[in-house]
């Protein structure tokens, strides 16, 4: 049940048990999922440029310019999936 108290500096609200675990397990959620994004960012970074390239001309047998272009499509992809992450995450320090 939430409650609200007037105050002469505004009106607060407080929230329920169930609407505080609510809160926790969506910001846990977010969290998850911010992790796994920066991994993944991570992996395209490192991994597009390098690895993927050699599975995809030694393994695989593609053309060499069609390899190169994968592995800077990859780091390009990582590096703005990076940059807008750090982005929202100076945006969200900024606002606590």
């Amino acid at each position: 049940m939430r409650k609200s108290v007037k105050t002469k500096y505004g009106t607060f609200h407080s929230l329920s048990v169930a609407d505080c675990m609510t809160k926790i397990g969506s910001e846990r959620k977010t969290a998850f999922v911010r992790v796994l994004l920066f991994i993944l960012a991570a992996l395209l970074i490192f991994g597009g440029p390098t690895y993927a390239v050699y599975v995809l001309r030694h393994l695989a047998g593609l053309p060499y310019i069609l390899v190169v272009l994968v592995g800077l499509i990859a780091f390009a992809v990582g590096i703005l999936l990076f940059s807008r992450l750090i982005g929202k995450q100076t945006k969200l320090s900024a606002s606590e």
